[in-house]
């Protein structure tokens, strides 16, 4: 899937690098003009939000403000990103 390359530089073990593509990432949902929230459902869909509540637990700051707002723009207006994430924060 071609919308999955940004999730790919999760996979790094740079913390710079991770808050880039983080940073990248909230970007793009606060971004979403569809109405429909067509890029948070994406972003969801490429198991973007497991990688984001791991990285809450990483002793960073950067990393976990980043991550933060991340989740943040990922389910601002999206009651459907709300309660899959409540739902693997649950796990």
């Amino acid at each position: 899937m071609r919308d999955a390359k940004l999730i790919d530089a999760f996979r790094v073990q740079v913390v710079d690098v991770l808050v880039n593509a983080i940073n990248t990432l909230a970007a793009l949902c606060r971004g979403d003009r569809s109405g429909v929230g067509d890029i948070q459902r994406r972003v969801m869909e490429c198991s973007a939000a497991g990688f984001l509540v791991d990285f809450l637990s990483v002793r960073d700051d950067a990393l976990q403000t980043s991550t933060a707002d991340a989740i943040a723009a990922m389910c601002d207006g999206n009651r459907d990103s709300q309660v899959k994430l409540s739902i693997l924060s649950d796990a």
